[in-house]
């Protein structure tokens, strides 16, 4: 809540809560404030009103942030896999995640979708995974979640042996990314050093 105070919102992006007036922002921000004070429940709950259309007919841009609230309460109740399915959902609406008119909500979703799904039982869940969160790290967009993305899949393909592959990702990324670029350069030190520590201790 402290936070929130702060950066003027709870959970719901200041460009997501544009779009409500009234009781639909209201609605949204009363959301918001269960799932910030952990009521995980009766903020799914909201929200999927919200949805239905119980605070007043929604366009379809408008009913994103909602599902997307529901999606992540839905993590905190039945687990990754139950919430990824979800924000898989929301995804598979648009054609293609490079599409020029993908909303930042879709972003947030994706992101969501492919990390969540690097944890998959599933070998085809782990692979659907990076797929999509390489094509979010490469959409053209610029944003928290596009940068978030790219080092996620960095990251991963690097655990997975692919190590030059994710370095060179990692480095990728352009100034304008701000404090993503740094984090990301943080990685890159990281992994360069235990990469030294491993050939010291074994004598090469």
């Amino acid at each position: 809540m402290k936070w929130g105070l702060e950066h003027g919102f709870l959970y719901a992006y200041p460009q997501e809560l544009a779009q409500y007036q009234g009781r639909q922002r209201f609605a949204v921000l009363l959301a918001d404030y269960f799932y910030v004070t952990q009521k995980f429940a009766k903020a799914g709950e909201v929200a999927d009103r919200l949805v239905k259309g119980d605070c007043g007919e929604l366009g379809e841009g408008a009913r994103q942030y909602p599902r997307f609230l529901s999606a992540t309460s839905t993590y905190w109740m039945r687990g990754a896999e139950a919430a990824a399915a979800e924000y898989l959902k929301m995804v598979q609406e648009v054609p293609s995640l490079k599409g020029k008119d993908v909303s930042f909500t879709i972003d947030r979703a994706a992101y969501s979708a492919g990390n969540t799904g690097l944890t998959s039982s599933t070998e085809v869940g782990r692979k659907k995974a990076m797929d999509l969160l390489q094509e979010l790290a490469f959409s053209g967009r610029e944003n928290e979640f596009v940068f978030k993305a790219r080092i996620a899949y960095g990251v991963a393909l690097i655990e997975s042996g692919k190590r030059e592959e994710g370095k060179n990702i990692l480095e990728s990324f352009p100034d304008s990314a701000g404090e993503y670029r740094a984090i990301a350069q943080e990685y890159v030190r990281g992994y360069a050093e235990t990469k030294d520590s491993s050939r010291t201790s074994s004598g090469k």
